[in-house]
């Protein structure tokens, strides 16, 4: 089975758990890339970039939100998971809205 970034499609919406996932295995790729293969690498950093891309997509097409305790605490688990898998993108949302809740 081959995986690829080319699934989005003018039918489908972008998605910021999707772009995030992304992200996450296309930073993995780049790390492993970096000791193996230049190709890997490279085509780590490009699902990399295509997984900003969805996330910065899927946000701008979000409506404003609520600012209620739900989201501080989505914020909260988004911002711990965001540091886990070392994006910062992820944390910066989460904090964000951590801070619409203040």
């Amino acid at each position: 089975m081959s995986s690829n970034n080319k699934n989005s499609s003018p039918s489908s919406s972008p998605s910021l758990l999707h772009g995030h996932a992304a992200y996450a295995a296309g930073a993995a790729k780049e790390t492993l890339g970096s000791y193996t293969s230049a190709s890997l690498q490279s085509t780590g950093a490009a699902d990399k970039q295509a997984g900003v891309d969805e996330m910065r997509a899927a946000k701008a097409a979000q409506p404003e939100r609520d600012s209620d305790s739900g989201n501080a605490t989505v914020g909260k688990m988004e911002a711990r998971v965001g540091g886990a898998v070392g994006c910062g993108g992820m944390v910066a949302e989460g904090e964000g809205r951590q801070q619409e809740r203040k």
